[in-house]
């Protein structure tokens, strides 16, 4: 079996300490310092080699569960949480690569994050703070908001208003690809989901007139344009403005979706 080179350590000093008290002590001196080169031996052969894979993980606790709140805050923001919203988190652990004891420490802080009383604030401020300590998180943690928000289509305006909300809290200046796509209507096509939202938007069925629903879009816009507040007698509040802005958002993209969908069944 080979000696472990480490403790050759040990005996060269206790040799070199064995010469020098040698040549004060003679053979005493001599025998002192193999006997601590020995000790030393010993002493260093209980060290263990650290493994540098053991290394603390960036995803802590403090991390996972601000993060997985405000997750679960955007799945449930529309009413519901949907089996989509829940496999675009698991997504999300699977690609974090968090343990077993990390994942139920996710998924329990998601559950917090949907639930009604659960207030956004505190928990974005906290990931805030750990960012600035975990740089490297931020597009990642960005990029499973983005997902989390945008499993479920259409996405609507106020959901969208409050992904932004949360990206510029952490830093996200400019949302990805898909998410830019997704605010802009023009450019979304029709599908047999967003078509029943666009429908059910608008108040009207599969078998009205595109001429009936460009009257009813005319109405709708009318009467929910932010501009009509300020003809009720009484100043609107900054909450009512923002609803009204967000209604009429609304009903140009389900009208936008619906013409185009004509137009292409007439192409």
């Amino acid at each position: 079996m080979y000696p472990r080179p480490i403790q050759s350590i040990g005996r060269m000093l206790g040799f070199i300490v064995g010469l020098l008290l040698g040549m004060r002590f003679g053979i005493l001196g001599l025998l002192i310092g193999f006997f601590l080169g020995n000790k030393l031996d010993e002493a260093l052969g209980q060290i263990k080699p650290t493994n540098r894979v053991n290394r603390r993980t960036v995803w802590t606790q403090q991390i996972i569960i601000p993060a997985f709140q405000l997750m679960g805050y955007l799945a449930k923001y529309d009413g519901t949480v949907s089996s989509k919203s829940i496999d675009a988190v698991t997504r999300c652990m699977q690609r974090f690569r968090l343990n077993k004891t990390q994942k139920n420490t996710a998924k329990s802080a998601f559950n917090t994050g949907k639930s009604e009383q659960f207030n956004p604030h505190g928990p974005l401020q906290k990931l805030q703070m750990l960012l600035l300590m975990y740089p490297s998180l931020r597009n990642s943690i960005a990029r499973a908001f983005v997902e989390v928000a945008e499993s479920d289509q259409p996405v609507s305006i106020r959901k969208l208003n409050q992904l932004d909300h949360l990206l510029r809290g952490i830093g996200i200046l400019r949302a990805q690809n898909a998410h830019q796509r997704a605010q802009n209507p023009s450019t979304e096509q029709p599908t047999n989901h967003n078509l029943h939202w666009a429908r059910q938007v608008l108040g009207v069925s599969g078998t009205t007139s595109i001429e009936q629903i460009k009257r009813t879009y005319r109405k709708l816009l009318s009467d929910h344009h932010p501009d009509r507040l300020q003809t009720r007698g009484v100043s609107p509040t900054e909450a009512a403005v923002k609803r009204a802005n967000e209604k009429t958002h609304e009903i140009k993209k389900a009208y936008t979706l619906l013409k185009t969908h004509h137009e292409q069944q007439r192409a």
